[in-house]
């Protein structure tokens, strides 16, 4: 992979990270719930795939930002952790 190919991957994936993010402050959301939110507040000019949702969530649960959790519901839920970046806490 070129630099500048790698580059604009990893800023796909920064992107995504921080919509993420952005949908979680307003509480704890179900994959299905995050991709909605983005595309809806897109326009849907930005359609979330399952196959970049779930990896972006586990990368951002691997670096302690989301925590996921298993509620009564079958759906695990998703939840900034308070180590997320401040972006994540006071953007709105």
């Amino acid at each position: 992979m070129s630099e500048d190919a790698r580059k604009s991957a990893e800023m796909v994936q920064g992107t995504l990270d921080m919509l993420i993010m952005r949908t979680l402050i307003t509480g704890p959301a179900h994959g299905h719930t995050i991709a909605h939110v983005i595309e809806h507040t897109s326009d849907n000019v930005l359609e979330v795939e399952q196959g970049s949702l779930y990896p972006a969530l586990h990368r951002l649960e691997y670096r302690g930002w989301v925590t996921s959790y298993w509620p009564a519901a079958p759906e695990r839920s998703v939840s900034a952790s308070p180590s997320a970046p401040s972006v994540a806490q006071s953007s709105g």
